[in-house]
């Protein structure tokens, strides 16, 4: 039975570092998909300014039609102004070329802030850009890493497969169903030591008939509580009552 104990041991022990592997194998991906979110992201931001810069150089030609378009008709009123004959039609043209005046003075200064604007988004539009490029590189490159880590892993996966078949190949087809049959079922180690009269497991008392049967050793034991298979610890002294 120590021997069987020993495989079974040892199998978990397997187990546990290819859980590990597999799901390093398995957080490879996540790494790819947070850059390709970040890279996604500044797309997005860097098409967003784009938008707004297009956006805002054609408010700034609208403007700019306005403009001339009222500087065309000041042109014209001004050449009609000699050709009225009353003074109120005089003063009316007068009020009328203020009023475009005014308008023009307005659409100028609204052109200026635009412009301003328009230069602040193409600097930011640089900035994205860059941090756009930098960030499908950066892409690329984690594709690239987890690639390698993928292959390093798989290796290392094939070769603890291989050892667990060596491993599982030492015990009895019983031993071997009740062990999947506790892993499958069971959080953590279902291989567990007894220590100070409890289950390391569900950290229960065991029964006195128990810790006597373990001291023999010539079954395999499990937990009557949580059915993991038990193992005496090293340090583990039995009570004088079970000793006589």
């Amino acid at each position: 039975m120590e021997e069987q104990l020993a495989a079974l041991k040892r199998l978990q022990r397997i187990d546990e570092e290819l859980a590990d592997l597999l799901s390093r194998k398995g957080h490879l991906p996540q790494r790819v998909a947070a850059a390709t979110r970040d890279a996604q992201e500044q797309e997005d931001r860097l098409r967003e300014t784009q938008s707004q810069l297009l956006h805002q150089r054609r408010e700034i030609d609208r403007q700019e039609l306005e403009l001339r378009s009222r500087e065309e008709h000041i042109a014209r009123l001004r050449t009609q102004l000699s050709q009225v004959k009353t003074n109120r039609e005089y003063q009316a043209m007068l009020t009328e070329i203020q009023s475009l005046e005014a308008d023009i003075s307005r659409l100028e200064e609204a052109v200026l802030e635009a412009m301003g604007e328009t230069d602040g988004l193409s600097a930011e539009l640089g900035r994205l850009g860059g941090l756009a490029e930098a960030a499908r590189r950066e892409v690329t490159a984690v594709e690239q890493v987890v690639a390698q880590e993928g292959q390093v892993l798989e290796g290392q996966i094939a070769e603890v497969q291989r050892r667990r078949g060596e491993v599982t190949a030492l015990l009895t087809a019983e031993h071997r169903a009740i062990y999947e049959r506790l892993r499958a079922g069971l959080p953590g180690r279902v291989v567990v030591s007894v220590e100070a009269g409890d289950c390391q497991g569900c950290h229960m008392p065991l029964t006195p008939q128990t810790l006597s049967e373990l001291l023999v050793n010539k079954a395999l034991l499990t937990c009557h509580r949580c059915g993991r298979i038990l193992y005496l610890a090293e340090n583990w002294e039995a009570p004088e009552t079970l000793e006589e």
